[in-house]
């Protein structure tokens, strides 16, 4: 307009249609600032709003988990998923902007997605739990049976050591009155008198 008007670069323009152009542009520009501004807090409410879930399950776990090992498995599951949903959660939002373009609204695709990927990501920590819960579980069960077995052998080994330092002594019966004890021979009857054979009875 102001090619075919003849004026200058550096004239004052005056002209009341150029003015009421400039100020509708304005006008315009400054509502679509706006709205951006608008759409950043709504896409910040959704992602503050999984943040706000996410984290009071997680001071759960630090508060209500008396062992101390099976909250460091809930809390490294739950971290890790946490960052990694947060990275695609950025990028669906960059992502997000080109569905206007199918007439679809991005904050409407932006809420149902997130909400989608929050809900994978609950169900993904829970099954890494349950994983290394069992995991867990299975470690410290050999770590038990081997250490009972270490025991067992101990006193296995303990016993021996007992038994070749301190051999029983032969079973002795009383002769009879005023007598010494006699050593049992193994044809002699049993001490316990049951009639046997001393070989046959506590002799075996």
């Amino acid at each position: 307009m102001m090619g075919r008007m003849g004026l200058e670069e550096d004239e004052a323009i005056e002209n009341k249609l150029i003015t009421r152009s400039l100020e509708s542009a304005q006008s315009r520009i400054e509502g679509l600032n706006f709205d951006a501004r608008k759409h950043i807090l709504e896409y910040d409410d959704v992602i503050n709003y999984q943040r706000k879930i996410f984290y009071e399950r997680r001071n759960q776990v630090l508060s209500g988990e008396p062992d101390i090992k099976v909250r460091d498995i809930k809390l490294q599951s739950m971290d890790m998923f946490w960052v990694d949903h947060l990275e695609q959660m950025d990028y669906l939002r960059s992502s997000v902007n080109l569905r206007a373009y199918g007439q679809r609204d991005p904050l409407v695709e932006y809420k149902r997605e997130g909400l989608q990927m929050f809900k994978q990501m609950e169900a993904s920590i829970e099954q890494m739990i349950e994983e290394n819960l069992a995991k867990f579980a299975e470690n410290q069960k050999i770590s038990g049976d081997q250490t009972s077995i270490q025991n067992q052998a101990m006193k296995i080994t303990t016993s021996n050591n007992n038994f070749s330092n301190n051999p029983p002594s032969p079973p002795y019966i009383k002769g009879g009155t005023g007598q010494e004890h006699t050593k049992v021979g193994r044809n002699d009857p049993c001490w316990c008198g049951s009639n046997k054979k001393f070989k046959k009875c506590h002799g075996k």
